[in-house]
């Protein structure tokens, strides 16, 4: 039984080694996978450091806010204000937790139709310059907000 399962699994190993050598065998000769990159590395080598750094100091940001909140609400109910006063300092934050969800569907609705237009871009036009992309999912991003605050000052 033990010779039948480990006759298995090295099949299953061979299988899958061979299957990936035969991929790597039947790409075109010249082909050279820096050349069609749609984000360029230099993105990736200071992006990502500065994108640890703001969720870092976002998070920071968040719990002095939270804190500062919470500290607030607790002097206006140590000091006894009208309930007016207070039914508009608790029920200020629930107006607005409600646009979230809108607002995370528009960035990423945004950044969904960007890749697919850069697709069409690159297979139609053959255009493939890593740069053009960066800006054209900016400028998506950027409608998505500018359409998140539409609704928000509206409302």
């Amino acid at each position: 039984m033990r010779s039948k399962i480990a006759a298995s699994i090295s099949f299953l190993f061979f299988t899958t080694v061979s299957f990936g050598q035969e991929v790597i065998r039947t790409l075109p000769e010249g082909y050279d996978p820096h050349r069609d990159k749609l984000i360029p590395d230099k993105v990736f080598e200071i992006g990502l450091p500065l994108l640890v750094i703001f969720l870092i100091a976002n998070s920071i940001v968040n719990i002095f806010k939270i804190r500062a909140e919470n500290r607030l609400k607790e002097k206006a109910l140590d000091r006894q204000l009208s309930e007016e006063t207070l039914i508009a300092l608790f029920s200020q934050d629930k107006r607005l937790a409600k646009y979230v969800y809108l607002k995370w569907f528009l960035i990423l609705a945004a950044c969904g139709l960007s890749l697919v237009y850069l697709h069409f871009l690159a297979q139609f036009t053959g255009i493939r310059s890593a740069y053009l992309g960066l800006g054209i999912v900016a400028f998506f991003l950027s409608i998505a907000f500018y359409i998140y605050y539409r609704i928000i000052k509206n409302k």
